[in-house]
């Protein structure tokens, strides 16, 4: 009984989903980020105008508003989902002093870069590590921090 139960309820769940609603799977840039990938992205983070997303990452699994970590060319920004609201920071490139890998992750895990603020404020982006393009984000984290402090 419970077998078929459970074989019924995996048949149904690609109808209980959304699939526009959830976010893409691994590291997204540049020209690979969809509409419905921006759209999701602001429901969270409204992007400024003409602002460019230049690399989005989301571990979150049904919704945008779980997890995310992006890169634009105004800003970093990262959020997490607390009590069901994403909390949300987000920095300006000229207001972050470094970066620091916390984890070189692999295809099992994330890579974790620490970024720290000028403020102080240390938070965490994380990127899949299964596709290389973390290394890209990583480099372009480093290339507009050093940029922003000349």
């Amino acid at each position: 009984m419970g077998a078929l139960l459970l074989a019924g309820l995996l048949a149904l769940a690609p109808m209980a989903f959304d699939d526009s609603t959830m976010p893409p799977i691994g590291v997204v840039g540049g020209s690979g980020i969809s509409a419905e990938t921006l759209a999701g992205i602001e429901s969270v983070v409204p992007l400024e105008p003409g602002e460019r997303v230049l690399f989005f990452y989301s571990a979150g699994l049904f919704s945008y508003g779980e997890d995310g970590n992006l890169l634009t060319d105004r800003r970093v920004v990262s959020w997490t989902e607390e009590d069901g609201q994403p909390q949300v920071v987000a920095y300006p490139w000229n207001e972050l002093m470094a970066v620091a890998v916390e984890d070189e992750g692999n295809w099992l895990m994330d890579a974790i870069f620490a970024v720290e603020a000028f403020d102080g404020t240390i938070f965490y982006l994380a990127f899949a590590a299964d596709e290389g393009l973390q290394e890209d984000a990583l480099r372009e984290l480093r290339s507009r921090i050093d940029a922003a402090k000349k």
